[in-house]
């Protein structure tokens, strides 16, 4: 029996880490739209981005 552990993958990335960014999109993540204060300095943003699974759809 086969067990489930979710269809997506979510982090937040520094809005000024451009290698970040670039290494996770080349890996096939996706940057959302949204993002949320950094919590260090709430001025700054983290930028949500997610991978869909194997056989998962996006939503």
């Amino acid at each position: 029996m086969g067990r489930e552990y979710g269809t997506t993958l979510r982090l937040h990335v520094h809005e000024d880490n451009a290698r970040a960014l670039a290494f996770y999109e080349r890996r096939g993540f996706r940057r959302t739209g949204h993002t949320e204060p950094y919590e260090l300095d709430p001025r700054r943003a983290e930028i949500e981005m997610v991978e869909q699974l194997d056989g998962a759809t996006p939503a």
